[in-house]
């Protein structure tokens, strides 16, 4: 025993009794909230509840290589691109594959085939790029019925829209037409009973035909 006083001895707790610098943090005594902290560790997948109409609508408003990527997110997802309303956007799909026509035409090609969903929205305004025959084969496509909305044209010269480019008329509601010659054999006659917007950027059109 030194001076100063007598020593002190640690006791040592009872089985089953924690010490104050032993105990684990309160959060890890109490049980967590359901569903708090799920959303933010990605446990909780709200979005797929939501009814496939509206899922179908989300896709559709993606670029059309990232619409096509969701059928990896669930098992859910799987089916909703085929069916969800196709938005196709060629001058994309051109872009991300560097600019390879044929790479990219074959990638439109199989969506064509495949999707059984119904046709929203297609643009094609670098027709330049691709073979003419391809891409009237393209608007042919009963994929692409009951299209809304259409872009079409070249840059930068300015030559004849494919021959099938006007079988949408009856449902296009919104038609951008670029660098483009519409002679008055084409136009003349034609009905567009729901169209709401209407584009021409350098279209070669007579005035005969623009008042009709």
């Amino acid at each position: 025993m030194e001076a100063g006083g007598p020593s002190r001895k640690k006791r040592k707790p009872a089985a089953g009794v924690e010490t104050a610098d032993e105990a684990p943090a309160p959060a890890e005594t109490e049980a967590p909230d359901p569903g708090v902290g799920e959303e933010d560790d990605g446990l909780v997948d709200r979005i797929s509840s939501l009814p496939d109409g509206v899922l179908g609508d989300i896709i559709s408003l993606l670029p059309t290589d990232e619409g096509a990527r969701t059928q990896i997110l669930a098992t859910k997802w799987r089916h909703l691109w085929l069916s969800a309303p196709l938005n196709l956007d060629c001058t994309h799909l051109l872009h991300r594959y560097r600019n390879h026509a044929d790479r990219a035409a074959g990638v439109v090609s199989r969506i064509l085939s495949s999707h059984s969903g119904p046709g929203r929205r297609l643009r094609v305004d670098n027709l330049h790029h691709f073979d003419l025959g391809a891409v009237d084969d393209w608007l042919r496509s009963g994929a692409l019925d009951n299209l809304q909305e259409l872009e079409l044209g070249y840059y930068p010269t300015v030559a004849l829209l494919p021959s099938f480019t006007f079988r949408f008329a009856p449902t296009l509601r919104v038609a951008t037409l670029k660098m483009c010659n519409l002679p008055d054999g084409i136009i003349q006659g034609l009905h567009f009973p729901l169209l709401k917007q209407l584009g021409l950027h350098y279209v070669s059109i007579s005035e005969c035909s623009l008042h009709s």
